[in-house]
């Protein structure tokens, strides 16, 4: 019972390092989502929550100049949120927070992500906007949404292998959690050996 209770525990201490490896997408995310925002903008304020004045759009429908507030922010490295400067950010829904880039400046072909956290999300994100990836999806997102459109385009860049993986992942982890647990059963339901 006890080694079933061990290999039971190292599984899901597996699943929890292999979710957290997963959840590094946010770029493609961003990249894939018809609903997700990317823009640049100035902070008004960052006291828990924050408010931006967006200046430039790079995906999605952002109203220039009109001002968004947002009740989580979390930057995409290692840098504080200012008063006053002009960040990149991504946004996806309620269910996440506001994603902050700090970067060298707002042209899209030549910005560098600054003060990245080493984990690969911010070096793959300036690669996307330095390749024109963001523009295309962009495009690809106003054609599907444009009245006049017949056809719809394909996505710039589909990312779905990531999602693919998660449930890959979750899969595998209840087939194994049924597995352990119906040996664990299995188990109490034999009759105790005689001494």
């Amino acid at each position: 019972m006890k080694k079933s209770i061990i290999v039971f525990l190292i599984i899901s201490s597996a699943f929890c390092c292999m979710v957290t490896a997963l959840a590094g997408s946010i770029p493609e995310d961003l990249l894939g989502s018809d609903d997700a925002l990317v823009f640049f903008g100035k902070v008004i304020s960052y006291d828990g929550d924050i408010r931006i004045l967006p200046t430039q759009t790079v995906k999605g429908d952002i109203k220039i100049e009109k001002e968004l507030s947002y009740d989580e922010a979390c930057p995409m490295g290692r840098f504080s949120i200012k008063k006053g400067k002009t960040y990149l950010f991504g946004y996806f829904d309620n269910n996440n927070p506001l994603y902050v880039f700090l970067t060298s400046s707002t042209d899209v072909n030549t910005l560098k992500i600054l003060n990245k956290s080493g984990g690969g999300q911010e070096e793959r994100m300036q690669s996307y906007l330095n390749k024109g990836d963001f523009s295309r999806a962009e495009a690809a997102r106003i054609l599907k949404t444009s009245p006049n459109s017949e056809t719809a385009l394909p996505n710039a860049e589909s990312h779905s292998s990531s999602r693919f993986y998660i449930l890959l992942g979750i899969s595998i982890f209840i087939a194994i959690f049924i597995s352990v647990a119906f040996i664990i059963f299995k188990k109490s339901l034999r009759p105790p050996k005689n001494i």
